[in-house]
């Protein structure tokens, strides 16, 4: 996949040159805009817990910023999937910020076959290029449609990392008990099975009684935070990270597969 900006110049070319090409060359360029825009990934399920409680400043763990979300959102926009951000405090059951993006489209158009008489591969022909056109017109809506989704994330995400961290209490089995709902549901609606994460940017001490989840299922579980911390998040074994760019660039390496099934 592509930046979005080398599909679009893409298209551009293909619009600038397509009225004069000949018919063997006239799909070229709208073959390589949809080649471009597909996906080198499943899509992305990811939820990030900011701590917004006062021992976060004596256990080491960092401020989130927008742009430590950049490479993310970049690549959830090319591949798809979804961002919800949660805030841990003494209730974690408050609504979460969520940031849908769309998988890219699947190309329809179907490749001529060249072993056919030369009519029969003709007509074939015009019709591979008619599909091909029409997916670059799907591609077009979609980089447009993800773009817009993305600025729109920017902004929620502004919102949610200025919040105070004021709560007098820690309700981490809130948070986990979320991040199971939330993420250990059937997904249904991709065409390709998405890959899960959960990102704790927290010391992970709580002090707020409730049940709490054995497992996360097929998620795989970050925590962020200098101080080495694990507190309630012990038993889950999470992976450890120091800074929040490293635990993202983890998932962003980590999820760089594409598969057909379900499977880590």
């Amino acid at each position: 996949m592509r930046p979005a900006s080398a599909i679009l110049m893409t298209i551009g070319i293909g619009l600038m040159t397509g009225c004069v090409a000949t018919p063997k060359t006239s799909y070229r360029a709208d073959l390589q805009a949809v080649e471009q825009a597909q996906p080198n990934r499943n899509p992305i399920l990811i939820l990030v817990w900011l701590d917004q409680t006062p021992s976060r400043y004596s256990n080491g763990v960092p401020q989130a910023t927008v742009v430590d979300f950049e490479p993310l959102l970049r690549v959830l926009e090319q591949n798809g999937g979804e961002l919800a951000v949660g805030a841990i405090r003494d209730m974690s059951n408050r609504p979460l910020i969520r940031c849908h993006f769309d998988e890219p489209p699947i190309s329809n158009a179907q490749e001529p076959d060249r072993t056919a008489n030369v009519f029969v591969r003709q007509q074939a022909t015009k019709k591979y290029a008619r599909a091909l056109h029409d997916d670059v017109a799907r591609v077009t809506e979609w980089l447009e449609r993800n773009a817009k989704l993305r600025s729109e994330c920017r902004t929620a995400l502004s919102n949610a990392v200025a919040k105070t961290s004021d709560a007098p209490r820690t309700d981490m089995n809130g948070a986990l008990l979320r991040t199971k709902l939330l993420l250990d549901e059937p997904q249904t609606s991709w065409s390709l099975p998405p890959q899960r994460y959960a990102v704790m940017i927290t010391d992970g001490i709580g002090n707020v009684n409730g049940p709490a989840p054995d497992s996360l299922g097929e998620t795989k579980l970050l925590i962020v935070n200098s101080a080495g911390s694990l507190g309630t998040l012990e038993g889950l074994r999470p992976l450890r990270f120091e800074s929040i760019a490293a635990a993202f660039r983890f998932v962003l390496d980590d999820s760089a597969v594409l598969r057909q099934t379900e499977g880590r």
